[in-house]
């Protein structure tokens, strides 16, 4: 297999659709577009080890999560759908299918050619404070506003 193995590709679903206004994707990013609204994204990662690779992957899209959550104010949840391997010459295997339960805001704008996007999933700092917005907004959004508070505080922490 490793004769042929080029790279995976994760694929991750929205729970909720959101509107994006800019899609441009990179080499480690593309994003899952259906009309004018972003529904889910693929991480491509270039690591032999399946397990290895869904766990590189999934800490990379719960961060894009967060981002998603704070720039469009949505009230959404990343769910992992399925894990496909990218032979060297070109032909695609899915590996794995996740069945999971699918469970107004602004405009997205992820252009990761821009390195303020681009740079975030790679930034431990911008990640975690991207976390705790996130939790603080979507805490927010179901009324737990203590949890809220303490999520905002803690980005002060790190600040």
């Amino acid at each position: 297999m490793n004769d042929e193995f080029e790279a995976y590709e994760i694929y991750f679903k929205l729970s909720k659709p959101c509107d994006i206004k800019t899609n441009v994707n990179s080499n480690e990013v593309r994003l899952h577009v259906d009309g004018k609204k972003l529904v889910g994204f693929h991480i491509c990662v270039n690591e032999p080890d399946q397990k290895k690779v869904e766990l590189i992957a999934t800490r990379k899209a719960n961060s894009l999560g967060n981002i998603i959550v704070v720039k469009s104010h949505l009230n959404t949840r990343i769910f992992l759908k399925g894990v496909e391997l990218i032979r060297k010459d070109g032909s695609r295997h899915i590996t794995t299918l996740y069945n999971f339960p699918y469970l107004h805001t602004r405009n997205l704008d992820l252009d990761f050619s821009q390195p303020e996007i681009g740079e975030l999933l790679n930034d431990e700092t911008d990640m975690a404070i991207y976390y705790h917005a996130s939790n603080a907004i979507l805490s927010h959004i179901e009324n737990n506003f203590i949890e809220s508070i303490k999520s905002f505080a803690q980005i002060l922490e790190i600040l």
